[in-house]
């Protein structure tokens, strides 16, 4: 409990503190004017110009010093080339994965065309089933090669721009 209450009087204390500060490094200034409804639309004037004007205030705040905000922006920069860099590497680990995951299905299929050779048939259906297989084989075989190679030619690009960020 005791804990409690030193946190809400450290919070109050440094409300205070940061309300005292904001009012040494700024000034605050304000505007009246009236709004007045009239035939042509909303009139606004520093008088009254109907008898239902409405008083408004507009306040303006204009700071006394103005902060260096180079250390910001440096720091911003360097956030933002680490996300780069993270965003870079998640590219790669997912084209990795792809990779994987496209020479596994080729095995699979290469699996299954091959076993239908294992099966019990005439002399004259294993040789035509073994064209078959074959031509299977090789299509499986084109089709996985030729997106294995677009995706390894994405992870040497990724790899060599992760190498680049990294310098």
């Amino acid at each position: 409990m005791k804990q409690v209450k030193l946190r809400y009087r450290h919070f109050s204390f440094s409300f205070i503190v940061l309300f005292a500060s904001h009012a040494l490094i700024a000034d605050t200034t304000s505007t009246n004017f009236y709004q007045c409804e009239t035939a042509k639309g909303v009139v606004f004037s520093q008088f009254p110009c109907s008898k239902e004007a409405k008083l408004k205030t507009i306040s303006t705040f204009t700071p006394r010093e103005i902060r260096d905000t180079s250390i910001d922006v440096k720091t911003l920069n360097k956030l933002q080339y680490q996300q780069h860099i993270d965003l870079v590497e998640s590219k790669l680990s997912a084209s990795q994965n792809k990779v994987r995951i496209l020479k596994r299905t080729q095995a699979k299929k290469q699996i299954i065309e091959e076993q239908k050779l294992e099966r019990m048939m005439s002399e004259q259906d294993k040789i035509n089933t073994k064209r078959q297989v074959a031509k299977e084989l090789k299509n499986i075989n084109h089709k996985y090669n030729k997106l294995v190679k677009a995706e390894e030619l994405k992870l040497s690009r990724l790899t060599k721009q992760l190498k680049t960020l990294k310098k």
